[in-house]
């Protein structure tokens, strides 16, 4: 058993995913054990740190794959612009917390709820504050998470999501039930070292003792789990880490390769050619510049130091929570090497139950 509650909850994600299915899956139908309005059209999320990456994410998904039109707010730009309430129309308000308690994200649900009564609360805790005002809502049942690094909460958040989406929907995807599975395969061969990514990763932290800053790549869907890797890489090392999509990258942000800054590129099979291209023109101008890819074994970037080649197993939202769990695994590793308290990085702090 690890002695980091960091690592020891990543290798819990395989068996909250299947407590999920479990209990929302019955006979091939999403059942959260209540009735929600049929004409829901919009879903419009309200969250803070890696619940609203979460968000992004799991928006995404189901803007791509089930035509749901979707925004995301950080909670608190949310309470400073004070957007426009729609309280007649087809949208649900949708509030991610993993404590159920955060402050920016509590105030927000206050005042959706002042006009509309259409909110619904994904936590990961029935006896909290937001899931007692909110008019829907559901446990994710990720159990209590000690370290700060939000992991197997941020997996629960998103399946339950996609679950709602599917719900919405009134259909039904048989991949959801591989997930559960899936994953925990995934961590069981990573922790007996069957999985090359565990030796890649190790391999790769030792390269990078020294660096002050990383810069994470990614477009459309890849580019929100660059956003939560680039958090999760600052807030457990300390590491000035930030996401760029591939095009934009290469207007300006490009320079910041003259320190020598490594590269980490998150790609996905449909985008290939344009990553691909991008990736060359970095190391044609910058060619001293540590690359990193993570992507399907069938798109692998050749040319890259470090690759973190994973089987999507044709499986679009498994494909999801094997890149979380892999910039998961990427973040804890390099903390550790570095010595620091990856369960409880200097003023972190976060309300478990």
């Amino acid at each position: 058993m690890s002695r980091f509650f960091m690592e020891k909850e990543i290798f819990e994600t395989g068996l909250v995913l299947e407590k999920i299915a479990l209990k929302y899956i019955i006979n091939n139908n999403i059942d959260f054990g209540f009735e929600i309005e049929n004409n829901i059209k919009k879903l419009i999320f309200i969250a803070s740190g890696s619940s609203y990456n979460g968000c992004q994410i799991a928006g995404r998904y189901l803007f791509e794959n089930l035509n749901i039109d979707y925004e995301c707010y950080y909670s608190s730009e949310f309470l400073i612009s004070k957007p426009k309430i729609y309280e007649d129309e087809e949208v649900l308000y949708i509030f991610a917390s993993q404590s159920g308690e955060t402050t920016d994200t509590l105030n927000a649900l206050k005042y959706v709820s002042k006009y509309t009564s259409k909110t619904f609360a994904f936590v990961n805790n029935d006896n909290s504050i937001i899931y007692n005002i909110a008019k829907y809502k559901i446990n994710t049942f990720a159990g209590i998470e000690k370290s700060i690094a939000s992991t197997k909460a941020l997996c629960a958040q998103i399946f339950c999501i996609i679950l709602l989406g599917y719900r919405l929907k009134n259909e039904f995807n048989p991949k959801l039930l591989e997930i559960p599975k899936l994953i925990k395969m995934f961590l069981n061969n990573y922790k007996e070292g069957e999985n090359s990514i565990k030796f890649e990763i190790q391999k790769l932290t030792s390269e990078l003792k020294n660096i002050s800053s990383f810069v994470f790549l990614g477009s459309q869907n890849d580019l929100n789990i660059a956003n939560e890797a680039a958090l999760k890489l600052s807030e457990t090392s300390y590491i000035n880490s930030i996401a760029f999509p591939f095009g934009e990258f290469l207007h300006g942000h490009l320079a910041i390769l003259n320190k020598n800054i490594p590269v980490l590129a998150i790609t996905s099979q449909s985008f290939k050619d344009f990553e691909f291209e991008c990736l060359d023109k970095i190391k044609q101008k910058y060619p001293n510049t540590l690359i990193t890819n993570l992507a399907n074994q069938k798109s692998c970037y050749n040319k890259a130091q470090f690759s973190f080649l994973y089987d999507s197993c044709d499986n679009k939202i498994y494909e999801i929570f094997i890149k979380l769990i892999i910039i998961q695994l990427f973040a804890f590793n390099i903390s550790i090497n570095l010595k620091h308290d990856v369960d409880n990085p200097n003023g972190l702090s976060k309300v478990v139950k």
